[in-house]
């Protein structure tokens, strides 16, 4: 893709690399914790893999600012892709358990990496802003006590919790985090929740058919 040619001069200790037909997402966080989910691999998708290093240093400039919460956030990996004339940004997050709790936080992580990758990009002379968002919660399913507790749900983020794992998809409405985050600038992001089976730390995932 053009766009990270150019991309790839402006940052190269960042660049990315392309890859074709498929790609892995790698947990990030250090953990020993079994039932950790660690890997998620994408097939039938090509496009330019983002070191996570990109992010990470993005990160530390919000940090030493003083930033808000949200962009002192980043998810565990991203991928791009084309759509017809759209640039797609894929941010992946990998949850031990797709609980209320993982998915706020994955929530956040995923809306401030793409923030962070939409700056870099306006960088760059040929990106034109016309990008789409996809990010994927990659996680176990709660089990059936964890389940029990979220049948009456007093919360609205219960709600949307259940409606997440029941769907497999959520929009995360530009006017809504312009509002939850002002003055970021934002845009619409189409959220899926990928699951993962019990005792697998490894998910296969077909990027043709969630699309």
């Amino acid at each position: 893709m053009a766009i990270f040619d150019e991309y790839n001069e402006l940052f190269p200790v960042f660049a990315s690399s392309s890859f074709s037909n498929s790609v892995t997402i790698d947990e990030q966080e250090s953990s020993s914790a079994s039932c950790k989910v660690r890997h998620a691999k994408f097939k039938n998708v090509s496009g330019e893999f983002i070191p996570h290093e990109a992010v990470l240093k993005f990160r530390t400039l919000y940090d030493t600012a003083g930033s808000m919460e949200l962009l002192t956030k980043n998810c565990d990996g991203v991928f791009c892709c084309l759509d017809g004339d759209a640039l797609i940004l894929n941010m992946c997050e990998l949850k031990t358990t797709a609980l209320d709790t993982a998915i706020l936080e994955a929530k956040k992580q995923i809306t401030c990496t793409s923030t962070q990758l939409r700056a870099l990009l306006n960088h760059v002379k040929t990106y034109d802003g016309n990008v789409k968002v996809r990010g994927f919660l990659v996680a176990h399913k709660p089990k059936i006590a964890q389940m029990s507790m979220l049948k009456q749900p007093q919360k609205e983020s219960d709600r949307r919790t259940i409606k997440l794992l029941k769907e497999g998809c959520e929009i995360m409405q530009k006017s809504k985090l312009e509002e939850m985050w002002s003055p970021l600038k934002m845009v619409d992001i189409k959220l899926y929740y990928i699951e993962v089976p019990q005792g697998k730390d490894t998910v296969n995932i077909d990027y043709s058919k969630i699309i």
